[in-house]
């Protein structure tokens, strides 16, 4: 009994660290395409409407960020680092947009997050909008929804994903951030 508890224990233990290694999988994967959707505009250039952002802005270079119960420390950094992408590439007409998602469809508790990662960022021209995890669009980027997933940064141009990164955070936002917008926006 003894023996089958402790093999029992050591697999587990080694199984942790395995899974800590492995990559947390979210986002649509380069090479593939992104899709119309209609989120709730709470700031930015489409504010106060449901406007599709890649329809709306075709085929220039896009960044996408869905943000899944990340710190607003951390959404108002992505917030300034994609606003000082947008000034930095201006001839290239960079667009970029965060995404909330919440837990209702009209997602309220989120809109108010948004807004004041808007005014705590500063930012005029990214958009920051709301949805909520049921909305069809969570799955057709195939947003991993898993508290372990705190964002997923998607960039894109001409409707094609060119990079996709997970749990950008900390002193890595913006050298994360400009890298995934030289894909897109050189």
């Amino acid at each position: 009994m003894k023996s089958v508890l402790l093999a029992g224990l050591a697999a587990a233990l080694f199984a942790v660290p395995a899974m800590a290694l492995s990559p947390v999988n979210s986002g649509l994967k380069p090479g593939e395409k992104v899709s119309p959707f209609h989120p709730k505009h709470v700031s930015g250039p489409l504010a106060d409407s449901t406007k599709c952002f890649p329809c709306t802005y075709q085929a220039r270079p896009q960044i996408q960020v869905w943000v899944n119960g990340d710190s607003q420390e951390n959404v108002v950094a992505i917030a300034k680092s994609l606003q000082a992408n947008i000034d930095k590439h201006q001839g290239k007409e960079l667009k970029a947009m965060i995404v909330m998602v919440g837990m209702s469809t009209d997602c309220q508790a989120c809109a108010g997050e948004a807004k004041m990662v808007a005014e705590k960022s500063g930012v005029k021209d990214v958009a920051i909008a709301v949805i909520g995890k049921n909305d069809e669009s969570v799955k057709a980027y195939k947003i991993n929804l898993d508290k372990s997933v705190k964002n997923t940064v998607l960039a894109y141009k001409d409707w094609t994903v060119a990079a996709n990164m997970t749990n950008v955070e900390g002193a890595k936002v913006s050298e994360t951030i400009d890298k995934m917008v030289a894909k897109v926006a050189n």
